[in-house]
């Protein structure tokens, strides 16, 4: 694209942006300049065809059903009565250490998270119960304003998660292992399961930094009561329950992450009109109508957004940042704090789905070039996304904590900045450390199991009568392989489609499957061992071949020689005897007459 060209896109942006239009107004018109601009579709005719051509894959793709399913679902919960339920019991069971109302807040935004899969949806059910109950109890006004609204932010990391549905439809990778992982992760209940770890870390940071508040303020305590706990937990069974079997469902297999989205609607519309009889049936269509704007909205995002997805493709944008990549001999720490900048400044500026859409396949395939497994990029992008929903100016949870505990924007955004830098430090950990996300997929992946069955006392390490359960953990690196972070090391990594070479021999492989079965205790240690012998005598011959020739070649080789001296001497005539000198005239011979 020009000079000229660039400027002209500049123009038309801010043109929009005066304009005031919505941003799916904004998207499509890129995509249309640039497919245009750039002489990649210069006829109108390809240009329409390829835009709704994305858009009719986008409607064939099965993962897209799960989102309206969980949107339905969690406002068919949000409607009803589980927020306070939830609240109670997150009271009765933590309401006696210091701080543990607000404690309470942070466990119920969890779990609640976790039935809507919406961070707003979860500022507004918990925060409007739990905001005046904390300043009730003393807390400052500031702090719960700031808890309420960072705690709720976790609704995008928890699955289910409608961001996690949208990154996993986009990631141009469909998360195949980098060199040095061997987790075989698949779609996005990978990325459902990855996200629990680093959820509860976020929680733990903030229910520590609530303890510490709640003790420093010496605000009131509850009594522990088993018999309330008892009570509440009934209560909110039900409740409870639903997280339980989205996710147990998921992991055990027993169904995919778009029939799991099915099974929650039923499963809410079941506990909240038959059980907890706290919605009407009029009061459905209502319900039903606002999810159908919000889904609709999002969908035409999605479509224009693939629009411009298509330009990057056809243009190879990735392809030619991984070469500038290449260029700048950088390793993966550094990309990867580049990167957490690059999205905190994003998430001040653009909504998470946006963001996603348009940058996801941009930085993928760099990030997997460098070594960093796409399930933990796929984390990192939510985690530094959802640190944006609380940043000016379109945090979008500023401008819900801002209208519904009547506040002004910056008075949200001075109380959110403490549990900003809690989440920044959570942020340093879940980047650096991947199995923090990578070793919950791995415990999903029934290939990285083994079953040795029925334990022998000749296994130690599995008891009589009892099933041994291996889980190869040696295939999920805690942190990044050490051959990872340089592009140069993985060059069928190198984003140019072809696939070269990898370093090491077929005997490497072996060795290692060998190393990898002696822990397991496998069968095919013995077949796998004469592999290698083999192997091994086969590469000392060849070795040995330049140097020295074997025995019986040597012996024929010397037959030959001898053989063909035996006919030279054949075929040579044999020399006459020299002839005596002959007598001068006049002289004669002693013996003559």
């Amino acid at each position: 694209m020009t000079t000229a060209a660039l400027l002209c896109l500049f123009a038309l942006i801010a043109i929009i942006l005066l304009l005031g239009e919505p941003l799916f107004v904004l998207i499509g018109a890129i995509a249309i300049y640039c497919l245009m601009a750039s002489g990649v579709l210069a006829r109108f005719d390809l240009l329409s065809t390829a835009i709704v051509g994305e858009t009719r894959g986008l409607a064939d793709n099965p993962i897209l059903l799960a989102i309206p399913l969980f949107v339905v679902a969690g406002a068919l919960m949000t409607e009803g009565d589980i927020a306070r339920r939830l609240i109670e019991f997150a009271k009765s069971l933590f309401g006696f250490i210091p701080g543990g109302l607000a404690v309470a807040a942070v466990f119920a935004c969890i779990f609640f998270a976790a039935i809507s899969g919406s961070s707003p949806v979860t500022v507004i059910a918990i925060g409007s119960v739990m905001y005046p109950a904390l300043i009730q109890d003393r807390y400052p006004d500031r702090f719960a304003n700031g808890l309420v609204t960072t705690a709720g932010s976790l609704g995008i990391l928890i699955p289910p998660s409608i961001p996690m549905i949208v990154y996993a439809i986009v990631e141009p990778t469909q998360f195949a292992d980098p060199p040095g992982y061997d987790l075989k992760a698949t779609g996005v209940e990978a990325l459902f399961i990855a996200g629990v770890w680093p959820g509860m870390l976020i929680g733990l940071a903030l229910g520590g930094y609530a303890i510490f508040v709640g003790a420093r303020q010496k605000v009131p305590r509850i009594a522990f009561s088993g018999r309330a706990v008892v009570k509440t937990f009934l209560d909110g069974f039900w409740a409870l329950m639903m997280p339980v079997i989205i996710l147990g469902g998921i992991w055990t297999g027993l169904f995919s992450p778009t029939q799991a989205a099915a099974v929650s609607v039923i499963y809410a519309f079941i506990v909240e009109f038959f059980i907890h009889k706290s919605i009407k049936l009029d009061k459905i269509p209502e319900v039903l109508s606002e999810c159908a704007v919000l889904i609709g909205t999002l969908l035409v995002v999605m479509a224009l957004a693939l629009g411009f997805n298509r330009y990057l493709e056809l243009a190879q944008i990735p392809e030619a940042a991984v070469e500038l990549i290449k260029s700048w001999d950088m390793n993966i720490f550094v990309f990867l704090i580049i990167l957490n900048v690059l999205l905190l400044i994003v998430g001040c500026v653009m909504d998470i789905i946006s963001a996603i859409l348009i940058l996801v396949p941009l930085l993928s395939a760099i990030g997997v070039g460098l070594g960093v497994h796409p399930v933990h990029l796929a984390i990192i992008f939510i985690v530094n996304l959802e640190i944006g929903y609380l940043t000016p100016p379109v945090g979008l949870n500023l401008f819900v904590s801002s209208t519904l505990f009547k506040k002004s924007i910056g008075e949200v955004a001075r109380a959110v900045v403490p549990f900003l830098g809690l989440m920044v430090m959570c942020l340093m950990v879940i980047t650096y450390v991947p199995g923090i996300s990578l070793l919950p997929v791995a415990l999903l992946n029934t290939e990285n199991v083994t079953h040795s069955g029925v334990g022998t006392p000749e296994s130690p390490a599995c008891a009589p009568e009892s099933v041994c359960r291996t889980i190869h953990l040696d295939k999920v690196p805690f942190f990044f392989p050490e051959h990872a972070g340089d592009l140069r090391t993985h060059p069928e990594r190198t984003g140019d489609g072809e696939e070269t070479p990898k370093v090491g021999s077929e005997l490497d492989s072996l060795m290692d499957e060998v190393e990898a079965d002696k822990k397991g205790g496998g069968s095919e240690l013995d077949a796998l061992m004469d592999e290698v012998e083999a192997e091994q005598k086969d590469k000392d011959k060849e070795r040995d071949k330049p140097t020295r020739k074997p025995a019986s070649e040597l012996d024929a080789l010397m037959d030959e020689v001898e053989a063909e001296q035996k006919a030279k001497a054949e075929e040579k005539p044999e020399e006459a005897p020299p002839a005596p000198p002959a007598p001068d005239a006049g002289t004669q011979p002693p013996d003559a007459p």
